[in-house]
């Protein structure tokens, strides 16, 4: 039996997450997102989601990239994408040192590193100085600050922070099915966020946004919109 991107196969059985598109509901271990998403900050939620407990993850430690690490980033072309940058530099952490801390700290430890990667490669892609992590700023806070170098808005990190929860979890998707399929061979956790990245990137599922911008970007005026939307249909493109 052959079915298209697994679908109506279970393959797994969660209680962190449960998604009902049908019926616009998502929850994360039973409770609406409705509810979490205004009263937990991202620390909180992330924490909610590994643990189950509504504290705050420490988030603002470990926001020093090692050397090595470093040095691969600065090394990339700058041509090389976002996503291809974060699995590459998320790869490097698979050492000894990093592998003898618990699963809890090493999650913890890539969760801050991400987004200090991402904002050291954007900004070497455009030229720009590095901007070194605060520790005294948010999660989220931290990485507009890392991207644009001047500090956010309120409503600035109100609005990313919102999209970043509401993204957070979202069952078995293709993402997660791939780094589960690999952390369930006995490999490690740098694997598994490997695979779910390298399956991320596709414009099926994370890099879907991409074309979005990619189509909005053909719209020159308004005009133009129809045209290129029926051609699109017509040649039956996304």
């Amino acid at each position: 039996m052959y079915q298209r991107g697994l679908k109506d196969i279970v393959a797994v059985h969660t209680s962190i997450a449960s998604v009902e598109g049908n019926i616009g509901e998502l929850r994360y271990r039973g409770v609406k997102v409705d509810e979490l998403v205004p009263n937990l900050s991202f620390e909180e939620l992330a924490n909610f989601l590994w643990t189950g407990k509504r504290t705050s993850a420490t988030l603002q430690n470990d926001r020093e990239l090692a050397n090595h690490i470093k040095n691969i980033i600065d090394s990339l072309p700058k041509e090389t994408l976002l996503m291809d940058a974060m699995r590459t530099a998320i790869s490097a952490y698979a050492h000894k040192e990093f592998k003898e801390k618990t699963i809890q700290e090493q999650a913890i430890i890539l969760t801050t590193a991400l987004p200090i990667i991402v904002a050291r490669h954007y900004r070497n892609q455009h030229d720009l100085p590095i901007v070194e992590a605060d520790e005294y700023l948010s999660h989220t806070a931290n990485y507009l600050w890392m991207i644009n170098g001047e500090v956010p808005s309120e409503v600035q990190v109100e609005a990313l922070e919102t999209y970043l929860k509401l993204t957070m979890e979202h069952g078995l998707n293709a993402s997660t099915f791939a780094a589960r399929v690999t952390i369930s061979t006995e490999s490690d956790l740098t694997a598994a966020i490997t695979s779910a990245l390298g399956t991320m990137k596709g414009p099926l599922h994370g890099g879907a946004p991409s074309g979005v911008i990619d189509l909005l970007n053909e719209f020159k005026d308004p005009s133009s919109i129809r045209a290129i939307v029926e051609n699109k249909i017509k040649n039956g493109e996304k």
